[in-house]
């Protein structure tokens, strides 16, 4: 009998358009993503083009979605910002317009 694992993703996309953070969790990161560009998702529907700065995988749905509410539940962003820097420099922003869609 063969199990299947299933992953659960946290993850964090940038809008080059708006500056945007955008924070969410899915069982399909991929299939998520195309739905973000394809504008079927209310919340970042033409807001985009989107780019993901960061993914990682989770053994449940509750430790995402428990990653994903400490971080969208940070009074600041600063913390969010400073971990993905890097990418963030690569990318030309400066992060003074970044927010939480949804809040």
């Amino acid at each position: 009998m063969k199990h299947f694992l299933m992953s659960f993703w946290l993850y964090i996309l940038y809008s080059k358009s708006s500056g945007r953070l955008y924070i969410g969790q899915t069982s399909n990161l991929t299939k998520r993503l195309s739905y973000h560009h394809s504008n079927k998702v209310p919340s970042t529907k033409f807001r985009g083009p989107w780019v993901l700065i960061y993914s990682r995988s989770y053994p449940s749905r509750a430790l995402a979605f428990s990653r994903e509410r400490k971080l969208k539940n940070l009074k600041s962003q600063k913390k969010v910002i400073k971990s993905q820097r890097q990418k963030l420099d690569k990318l030309g922003c400066d992060g003074r317009d970044f927010y939480q869609i949804g809040e």
